[in-house]
């Protein structure tokens, strides 16, 4: 197992990064606080590959495309190294799994993120909601809220004071400026930014 960094604290890939909240569904129009985990994959892990590999295919199945280009960027032989800049890619995943996190079950991934470390900026490749949990897809009729968001906070906590940048979906846009991200171009709202 390799050793990765989040903020000053050291854990095992695969491992419990940080535990958080979103809100369950409890009937018609009430919703409780969930605890759910945050575990960074770890690419060069077959376990881990295998993980995002059953989710993309499962995913692509109700329609949704970015967790199959999540698989190819991890399965992909392209070392961060390659890249004039980038210290690290994290392949981040919320799940309501709690425990044996070196074992993912693909069915508890609620959400799945790309996120791309440069010396002085990151940049968030991919990040996908769980279609049966999508706003976009099944709308206020979601067992789980607060997926995405959470997930966007997770990523703000680990890029500290270096700004986040993000080519959206064009129906994801008032989602990522909802959580604060600021458009950077007048013509072109799907260019977005964290802590600029």
């Amino acid at each position: 197992m390799v050793f990765i960094q989040s903020m000053n604290n050291i854990s095992f890939t695969s491992q419990l990064t940080k535990n958080m909240t979103i809100q369950c569904r409890n009937g018609a129009s009430n919703c409780s606080d969930k605890s759910v985990s945050i575990v960074e994959l770890d690419r060069h892990d077959s376990r881990d590959l295998d993980a995002l590999y059953a989710i993309g295919e499962d995913w692509s199945k109700q329609g949704f495309n970015y967790a199959p280009c999540i698989f190819t960027s991890a399965a992909s032989d392209k070392d961060e190294s390659d890249w004039m800049d980038k210290i690290k890619e994290h392949y981040i995943a919320l799940t309501l799994q709690e425990d044996n996190f070196d074992k993912l079950d693909p069915k508890k991934i609620l959400g799945l993120s790309l996120l791309s470390e440069y010396k002085y900026d990151n940049e968030i490749d991919f990040l996908q909601v769980k279609p049966t949990n999508s706003y976009s897809k099944v709308g206020t009729e979601r067992k789980y809220k607060k997926i995405g968001t959470t997930m966007l906070d997770y990523i703000k906590s680990i890029s500290q004071t270096k700004p986040i940048y993000v080519n959206s979906a064009v129906d994801a846009v008032d989602f990522y400026e909802m959580n604060d991200f600021k458009r950077i171009l007048k013509n072109d709202p799907t260019q977005l930014c964290y802590n600029a």
